[in-house]
């Protein structure tokens, strides 16, 4: 019912004072947000997603702030109900929103492992290697970069896959003997023996 009152309001031209019409609009999102946790707390998490995409478009342009925690609990609840590719086009959409989010570390981990469960392995890559490089500091880093550097292997990019293990190698001398492995495993496969001898 607030809902509706706060619509039927807006819509009345004849009420025009800036201040309590920004104060309504205000009340409208907070009550529509609210009716859409109702939605996700009950568990029906793909009416709860869509719910959340719909939020963005009514009213991102109003509120920033929400706009992203909208656009973040949409594909959450996406995954949550197991589709898994509208999930990954919500957060391909929230890195291009939102590219100096606080949730953007954690989004674009998410994004690389979906794309490695889809064994898009491209994809995966090229997320796991913007992770390692934005969040160097992250303890998952590492990790990512050598995961990167394999799956442009899988992917059949081998020049760039060679790259990013060199880079690993550089960048993380601690676990250079895991890189150096897999460096030289990719040479093997290429047969490129010069290379082998060399390194």
């Amino acid at each position: 019912k607030l809902v509706a009152a706060c619509q039927k309001f807006l819509g009345n031209s004849l009420l025009t004072k800036s201040d309590f019409k920004s104060e309504v609009a205000n009340i409208l999102r907070h009550s529509d947000l609210k009716r859409i946790q109702q939605i996700e707390e009950k568990g029906d998490f793909k009416e709860a997603a869509q719910a959340y995409v719909e939020y963005t478009k009514a009213y991102g342009i109003q509120d920033e702030a929400l706009f992203e925690k909208a656009l973040y609990n949409a594909s959450v609840n996406y995954y949550k109900a197991g589709a898994v590719l509208p999930a990954l086009e919500t957060q391909e959409h929230f890195l291009r929103q939102f590219t100096n989010s606080s949730l953007r570390e954690n989004m674009l981990l998410q994004v690389a492992k979906t794309y490695e469960s889809l064994a898009n392995f491209e994809k995966a890559a090229t997320y796991f290697e913007q992770f390692s490089t934005q969040f160097p500091n992250n303890k998952q880093a590492s990790t990512a970069l050598r995961l990167s550097g394999l799956y442009y292997w899988g992917a059949k990019n081998e020049a760039k896959a060679e790259s990013v293990m060199k880079a690993f190698i550089s960048k993380y001398p601690k676990e250079a003997s895991v890189g150096a492995g897999d460096l030289l495993e990719l040479y093997e496969t290429q047969g490129a023996d010069a290379k082998l001898v060399k390194y």
